[in-house]
């Protein structure tokens, strides 16, 4: 395992900031950069330590990641968002009130 610590990441303004998610056929896993702090605090534990890490720090506080995401724990899909009818989402809202009820 190696890890990378950059000690004082440059500040970036919200425009600049990104998270850019992608697949590496060669390492058969999938890549995550991000200079969004949110993510990169989210991500953080998510990472294949076995491989190479970069870390961000600014003030202490992590701000980038750049590294592997530890197959064994995520796996990454891409669905399209459903939409429900108000009909739909009655039907639904009595079936959850059944099962809540049996409980």
């Amino acid at each position: 395992m190696k890890i990378e610590k950059i000690e004082s990441y440059p500040p970036l303004t919200i425009d600049e900031q990104e998270t850019v998610l992608t697949w590496d056929a060669k390492e058969r896993a999938w890549h995550i950069c991000t200079d969004y702090p949110a993510h990169a605090r989210k991500y953080e534990v998510e990472l294949d330590e076995s491989k190479t890490v970069k870390k961000g720090y600014r003030d202490g506080a992590l701000v980038m990641i750049d590294g592997y995401l530890d197959e064994s724990a995520y796996t990454v899909r891409i669905g399209k968002k459903r939409h429900y009818s108000d009909e739909q989402r009655a039907k639904m809202a009595e079936r959850l009130k059944i099962a809540r009820e049996k409980k």
